[in-house]
């Protein structure tokens, strides 16, 4: 395998997973069984079959034998909205995961403050609790916060751009709220 190879730590494969775009539901059934070396293994075969919507590299090779690669969705069913106006009231869904914590990412909001936005996003704290016991840093903690919201867990009853961005403020970063706008439109073409 190319990544034992390349020295990959195969205690990693949980990093890696959410790296190539799989959600931490499919990682947490992953972990249920085997080892490491199995649960990359998993997490590898997932990823080329598609699950989670991710995207899947591919390369082609023209005739003059030069190669390009480019991504194609594993599933036509994400939709991003290329419309010009949103208004922010677009309901989002867990296929919109990785589209939300890159927007949270660009407009730097601090992923130490996940408990916050989770309960400002209408998640409760024994939720918040599981999540943070779950292991891993503040971006993982996130990233499962994020997914619970947007599989409107708990007391969530709004998935919402504007959700999103009046829970960022009401964690006190007035700032990064203000750039999810811009990240969006620069990003994604939606313009609240």
């Amino acid at each position: 395998m190319v990544l034992n190879k390349a020295l990959f730590a195969p205690t990693k494969w949980d990093d890696l997973g959410l790296k190539l775009g799989l959600l931490m539901t499919r990682l947490n059934v992953i972990a249920e069984s085997g080892d490491s070396f199995k649960h990359l293994k998993k997490t590898i075969e997932a990823w080329l079959m598609g699950a989670d919507n991710v995207k899947i590299p591919t390369a082609t090779v023209s005739s003059n034998g030069s190669s390009r690669s480019t991504t194609t969705s594993s599933a036509s069913r994400q939709t991003v909205s290329t419309s010009n106006t949103d208004n922010g009231k677009r309901s989002l869904d867990i296929e919109n995961v990785e589209m939300v914590t890159k927007v949270l990412n660009k407009a730097l909001f601090g992923a130490t403050k996940w408990v916050d936005l989770g309960l400002k996003l209408g998640l409760l704290m024994p939720r918040l609790n599981v999540i943070g016991e779950g292991g891993g840093d503040a971006y993982k903690h996130l990233r499962r916060t994020i997914e619970a919201w947007l599989e409107g867990e708990d007391n969530v009853t709004s998935r919402t751009w504007q959700t999103l961005i009046d829970a960022v403020e009401g964690t006190g970063d007035r700032a990064a709220a203000e750039r999810i706008p811009k990240k969006l439109k620069t990003l994604y073409n939606i313009t609240l």
